[in-house]
């Protein structure tokens, strides 16, 4: 049995974390199953067509020939799938590849294991574009202005299943249909694009929703006139100017993956991906499919949250699944799980008993010393001894992980758990030393430490970290002032200076909308500057107690600790804080530190 070799320890709690991992490994880390490999030399691709099956052959054959070309000892055809088709073509192996919008993808990912392969990249008006949207329109001389106005109105969409032509629209015109779907007098799916826009044309409908460049590639294709039709946009609708010149309702998503199925090998898939990439962008198959080639497979996080957000597969019954379901699909997770709970039951059962001595030391405490001793002064000895007493267990567990990091013998998915506890250790010992630290600023009692420290190279670090947070919301981190002056030397602790940046900039990004810059500026002639201005109003109701402890409005998961611990940090650096928000739908926030000295 793996974690079974006998070796000596002292450390404290190491041996039932020890028994407990081997336990929780055995319950849910079962050997992956190789998939089968087909080894027929004739491959399926099923192709959702969203604008019939005739469309469909026109417009993929060419791309099958391509494969057919690049890709040795295969041949590659083409298998037009509609909305209904697709689930039963993928659950039956009827196919071998399928290429689909991302929500199906995303669906069939979940419960079938395909894997996308690569991401296409649609050809409008000469560009290549990796993400498209909804758009949600009306005849042009139709009354309707806003989507306020569609309830009881008859509305067209394409397919349940479809993303651009239901799904994105639908979630948002979801709030101003107070029934959803049931909101509309009439909902009519047509099962393709074009005729839902021949339905608005012709008045059989008042307004329905396609996916972007649909409008576009009919007027291209002499079959409508685009001054015909008017777009109604949501409240939220970003506005992406010159780099999505097209109608649009909705935000942006990530553009239709190719994906193979589980019985297809990995080989044959990767030559298939590396035909694609290399699809030049005048050939025959790029042109006939609309696109400029392909790229590497996009993050489909933002579909995930959409899906969500509607309750629709794979996402449908979510929390409905029965227990042991919920372990086969999650059993890694829970591994990882089930281990940090035990870990956090050894700290509460030491808290626990701690706590228990507290309970019997207290009675006698008020009997005897209830004159001298002031509840804040009792307050402040439970949270040392509670430090005290976290601090050895926490070590305990992250030498003893840094022990098991060395065994050999540990398999890839036991070491990335051994690695997770000893995070999770080493956390619970940076939080109580950062305890420490805040208890000493809140009494007077911090004392700078004798180094000099580099803010510059501070801030370059936690931008680093951050960074990656705001473009997942296309927010774009830009600084100003960074040059040789700012690399200045100051006395600090470097550990709170970058609690005290990261608070800062991180609480910038939260209250940013989507899609803007955030500017963070440097300036260091006399004294340390550093501000961060997003756009984002601060309440009224809290400037004037905006780096006061707790205060937070309009975060869920806030604590209201961040803008108190720039605060109380720039202070103990003998620096300040400020905020400005007079211009409105604006805020900067911002610290000033002094540039000391040893002498100083």
């Amino acid at each position: 049995m793996i974690l079974s070799k006998n070796r000596n320890n002292n450390i404290f709690g190491f041996k039932t974390i020890y028994i407990i991992s081997i336990f929780l490994f055995c319950l849910f880390l079962n050997p992956s199953n190789s998939s089968a490999v087909s080894n027929s030399s004739e491959k399926l691709i099923g192709v959702l067509a969203k604008r019939g099956a005739i469309q469909c052959l026109n417009n993929w054959q060419a791309t099958a020939q391509f494969l057919t070309q690049k890709v040795d000892g295969v041949t590659f055809k083409i298998v037009p799938l509609a909305f209904d088709e697709i689930e039963r073509a993928v659950q039956n192996r009827e196919i071998d590849f399928i290429l689909a919008n991302s929500s199906i993808y995303i669906n069939l990912e979940h419960y079938y294991n395909v894997t996308r392969i690569a991401t296409m990249k649609n050809l409008i008006e000469g560009k290549g574009y990796t993400r498209f949207g909804g758009v949600i329109f009306t005849r042009s001389d139709s009354n309707i202005k806003s989507l306020e106005e569609l309830p009881g109105k008859k509305f067209a969409a394409v397919d349940e299943k479809s993303l651009g032509g239901w799904r994105v629209g639908l979630y948002a015109m979801i709030p101003f249909l107070p029934n959803k779907e049931k909101s509309f007098k009439e909902l009519l799916f047509t099962g393709t694009h074009d005729s839902v826009v021949v339905a608005v044309r012709d008045g059989v409908v008042d307004a329905g929703t396609v996916r972007t460049d649909t409008l576009e590639r009919m007027e291209r294709e002499g079959s409508i006139d685009i001054k015909d039709f008017k777009e109604l946009k949501s409240l939220d609708c970003p506005c992406y100017g010159s780099a999505f010149p097209f109608m649009l309702s909705t935000h942006l998503y990530p553009e239709w993956p190719i994906a193979k199925l589980e019985h297809v090998s990995d080989q044959l898939a990767r030559r298939v991906a590396s035909a694609l990439f290399a699809m030049p962008a005048d050939s025959i198959a790029a042109a006939d499919s609309l696109v400029t080639g392909w790229t590497i497979p996009s993050n489909y996080q933002p579909v995930h949250n959409l899906l969500k957000s509607l309750k629709v597969d794979p996402y449908k019954d979510f929390g409905k699944v029965t227990l042991w379901e919920a372990v086969k699909q999650h059993r890694g997770t829970l591994a990882v799980a089930c281990v940090l709970l035990a870990v956090s039951l050894l700290f509460a059962v030491t808290f626990f008993s701690l706590n228990r001595r507290l309970e019997s030391s207290k009675d006698i405490a008020e009997k005897e010393l209830s004159m001298r001793i002031s509840e804040e002064t009792r307050r402040k000895d439970v949270e040392n001894m509670v430090r005290h007493e976290l601090r050895s267990p926490a070590a305990s567990i992250s030498s003893g992980m840094t022990y098991l990091q060395m065994d050999e013998d540990l398999s890839a998915d036991q070491l990335l758990l051994v690695d997770e506890i000893k995070k999770m250790a080493d956390r619970m010992l940076h939080i109580t030393t950062l305890n420490q630290e805040i208890s000493k600023m809140e009494s007077g009692r911090f004392k700078l430490k004798d180094g000099l420290i580099n803010i510059y190279d501070i801030v370059e670090k936690e931008l680093s970290l951050i960074r990656n947070y705001g473009e997942s919301r296309g927010i774009t981190l830009r600084t100003k002032g960074f040059n040789e002056l700012s690399k200045r030397p100051i006395k600090g602790d470097e550990s709170l200076i970058g609690i005290m940046i990261r608070n800062l900039i991180s609480n910038a990004v939260e209250a940013s909308p989507n899609e803007k810059d955030i500017l963070i500026t440097f300036d260091s002639t006399d004294s340390i500057i550093l501000s961060v201005h997003n756009l984002g109003s601060v309440p009224v109701g809290i400037r004037e107690v905006f780096f006061g402890k707790y205060v937070t409005k309009g975060k869920s998961s806030g604590t209201g600790l961040g803008t108190y611990l720039i605060k109380l940090i720039a202070e103990n650096h003998r620096g300040s804080v400020f905020l400005d928000a007079s211009i409105e739908g604006e805020t900067t926030v911002g610290v000033v530190l002094p540039i000391l000295t040893f002498d100083e």
